[in-house]
């Protein structure tokens, strides 16, 4: 009867390492493809919450000119004026 670890040839402490430190960088890349996998998602989803609430935001600007046209040339002659003052300012100095 002949002892199977005997027969099988060993490996040396060179050969263990290097088998250890190929297992771990193959764990490394998975964790870095999930991670990034999961990065990609939250990405997407900030974008589209990103988004939604810019056209949210237009639509109710849009329906507040279009309710209260006054009001917005107001503010935007508001804004001007103010605008007009900094630049003035800016040229005195």
């Amino acid at each position: 009867m002949t002892n199977t670890t005997t027969d099988a040839p060993k490996k040396s402490p060179t050969r263990k390492t290097a088998d250890k430190a190929k297992a771990a960088a193959s764990q490394v890349g998975e964790s870095a493809r999930e991670m990034q996998s999961a990065a990609v998602e939250t990405a997407q989803q900030s974008y589209e919450s990103a988004r939604e609430a810019l056209v949210t935001a237009g639509a109710k600007a849009r329906d507040a000119a279009e309710q209260q046209p006054l009001l917005v040339l107001a503010g935007a002659v508001a804004f001007g004026v103010v605008i007009g003052m900094a630049v003035s300012n800016n040229r005195r100095n």
